[in-house]
């Protein structure tokens, strides 16, 4: 099986104790060029409340300082727009995400930290944790 036809997809619940809204990243990457992230991203209230959705696209980088060696994901999430937006119109980001994982991109190394555009303003959430809610392979080379 060549490792150039897996996909990797991955759901991550990112929460802080300083905020009453937490993130869920569904992101996906290439096994080959694990640089290259896309996905989907929904922030929701503690009354499990809808606020705003985002369609996902950043990188992943290795990340060393002290310790195991991490990765760093930079993701920014830009709303949903419904067909294709004219040619030279700006959609702004309403989403941006730093999270350093582990090695196997399992869990939160260290903190994550978010910021989200609601209501006319950006909000900010600081010290944040990223756990793992599921992973899984699938093998592109046998699609039908």
């Amino acid at each position: 099986m060549s490792e150039e036809n897996i996909l990797i997809v991955a759901g991550y619940q990112i929460t802080s104790s300083e905020s009453d809204v937490s993130l869920f990243a569904n992101i996906s990457l290439g096994s080959s060029d694990i640089r290259e992230i896309s996905g989907l991203g929904k922030l929701s209230n503690e009354q499990g409340q809808f606020i705003l959705s985002s369609s996902l696209i950043g990188e992943a980088r290795t990340y060393w300082v002290e310790g195991p060696r991490g990765i760093l994901v930079n993701i920014t999430g830009y709303p949903f727009y419904l067909g294709i937006p004219p040619v030279g119109c700006y959609i702004p980001p309403n989403l941006k995400l730093r999270m350093v994982l582990n090695d196997s991109w399992n869990s939160g190394k260290s903190s994550a930290e978010y910021s989200y555009f609601y209501d006319e303003s950006w909000h900010h959430v600081d010290n944040a944790t990223a756990r793992l809610e599921y992973i899984k392979e699938i093998n592109l080379t046998n699609l039908n």
